[in-house]
């Protein structure tokens, strides 16, 4: 006599309904993001006609929204700020969206970094990490279409440009301290930018709990900070530090050299902000489809990044 037929191991369904949550929690990001394709895709095939506008128009972004000065602080210095582009209750929503995700992914928290095919990012022991956000809540939707951000980016990337990803880094108290870096694999000469970030304030950035530092103009050396440096880990005569109160959206280059700084403060207060990476696309047939589907062309990308 056969053997009735079991039905799936604890494990298979428990896989099956996260499978099921995680397109669940999708669906909105999903709705946005392919809208915005089949306006780049509409573009592409019909870009000779003038009734076709560029995707980026549709969603009010155009070139004079930056004005003169912001674009000079973008090309010679690398970076500029946007002034306060989240009021006070987008803040509180964001704010809390994250605490609920790091309570509910606890220690796999930011693990779509850390497995990665693509992209190797090593497990950062003083910083609690959140990554895919672009597919975890309609909250953070605001943080990729929003009109004068997107203008910045094009101002460095071009048009052309493409989802990547949306993660979030908190730096622990006594912690949080980063060697000066890029973010592209190598250097690249002035005018051959792949690669544009945004950080999002969602609370003051200050000296003490660990505001990003910033090398104005290295974007236009045409070098890694390794190969100009003894030691990236120490400060450089010229850095900055990116203070600004909540809300502030900041845009730099990211073949700026930058990085994390130590976080003094106490373990009580906290300081989140979020950030948006742009990268050029090189390779049109990309495997990140549903993250990157809205914006054709170059990459982009947004980190939510926090200091505690």
């Amino acid at each position: 006599m056969s053997q009735p037929a079991l039905g799936p191991s604890w494990p298979e369904r428990r896989r099956r309904k996260q499978a099921r949550s995680t397109s669940y929690q999708r669906g909105y990001l999903n709705s946005t993001v392919t809208w915005l394709h089949f306006q780049f895709a509409a573009y592409r095939s019909f870009r000779s006609s003038e009734t076709v506008p560029h995707p980026l128009e549709t969603l009010g972004t155009h070139s004079s929204l930056l004005n003169p000065s912001e674009r000079e602080s973008l090309d010679s210095l690398g970076y500029v700020s946007l002034g306060r582009l989240l009021d006070n209750a987008q803040l509180k929503a964001i704010r809390d969206r994250v605490g609920q995700l790091l309570e509910e992914e606890g220690e796999e928290a930011g693990h779509e970094l850390f497995n990665s095919d693509r992209i190797r990012h090593p497990k950062e022991e003083g910083a609690d990490r959140l990554a895919n956000l672009v597919n975890k809540g309609a909250v953070f939707d605001s943080l990729y279409t929003q009109p004068k951000l997107l203008a910045a980016i094009s101002t460095v990337l071009g048009p052309e440009i493409k989802l990547s990803s949306l993660n979030y880094r908190a730096a622990k108290p006594g912690q949080g301290l980063q060697k000066l870096h890029v973010d592209w694999k190598s250097a690249v000469m002035p005018g051959d930018f792949k690669v544009c970030n945004s950080i999002w304030l969602l609370d003051d950035f200050t000296k003490a709990n660990g505001a990003t530092r910033l090398v104005p103009k290295s974007h236009l050396r045409g070098k890694m900070p390794e190969e100009v440096m003894e030691d990236p880990l120490q400060s450089h005569p010229d850095e900055i530090l990116l203070e600004a109160p909540a809300g502030t959206v900041m845009v730099f280059n990211s073949h700026l050299w930058h990085g994390g700084t130590i976080n003094h403060t106490a373990p009580s207060i906290v300081t989140f902000a979020p950030a948006t990476k742009f990268n050029k696309r090189l390779n049109k047939n990309s495997s990140n489809k549903k993250r990157s589907a809205g914006f054709h062309g170059r990459r982009t990308g947004f980190w939510m990044c926090s200091q505690i």
